[in-house]
């Protein structure tokens, strides 16, 4: 698979995809922060005071020095150059200085570990400036790790876990990704913090990788 590639569009300048580096770190810190934030605000009305909490909290534990990002991302590197998974960021190609998305795949499930041995591999952290939407850029991400996936590891299947309910409908219309497991979330009475009531939500979203 080559370093880059070039995703040519109608809707404007093709999409340069590469494997990050050091110099990218604090940008993409940036836009994968303020994409959590972004991805808790489609939540369902009735558990998203719930949802920004926790996405909140899963943030600025992501941003501590112990965390995966760090501050500024100062850990970004060294997480995701070790064996077995990969992030790979976004330029567009009139402008590649400007780093506008990026997306982590690894082998295994668990973003805490990597399995080498397994034939799964999971997305996590992929987010694209706002401003850039709808421009093919979230697709040219993942198109890229699917095949680091699929050429470079033999991957039988691709995972990811979302709750970006507009997220979901990119997934499975425009990827080809299905729901695979479901849970059921609690949501609170803003008033009271009691629960309420029980939503039916999809965990997992699979695409397997196998040759038609």
């Amino acid at each position: 698979m080559s370093e880059e590639a070039v995703r040519s569009s109608s809707l404007g300048p093709g999409i340069l995809v590469k494997r990050m580096k050091s110099e990218d770190a604090a940008a993409i810190a940036e836009i994968w922060a303020e994409g959590v934030i972004q991805a808790a605000d489609t939540a369902p009305f009735y558990f998203k005071q719930q949802v920004l909490q926790d996405f909140k909290k899963y943030r600025d534990e992501a941003l501590t020095y112990d965390g995966d990002v760090g501050p500024q991302g100062v850990n970004l590197l060294e997480h995701w150059e070790e064996e077995g998974r990969v992030m790979f960021v976004a330029f567009p190609e009139d402008n590649p200085g400007k780093l506008i998305g990026c997306v982590g795949v690894q082998l295994g499930c668990d973003e805490r570990i990597v399995d080498l041995e397994s034939t799964i591999a999971s997305i996590w952290k992929i987010s694209v400036e706002k401003g850039e939407r709808r421009r093919g850029v979230g697709k040219a991400l993942m198109e890229k790790a699917e095949s680091w996936a699929k050429e470079e590891h033999n991957c039988a299947s691709l995972r990811l876990v979302t709750a970006n309910t507009i997220a979901v409908t990119f997934f499975c219309e425009t990827m080809g990704f299905v729901k695979e497991l479901v849970d059921w979330t609690p949501w609170n009475d803003i008033k009271t913090g009691q629960i309420i009531g029980r939503s039916r939500r999809p965990l997992w979203y699979t695409k397997s990788l196998a040759a038609d």
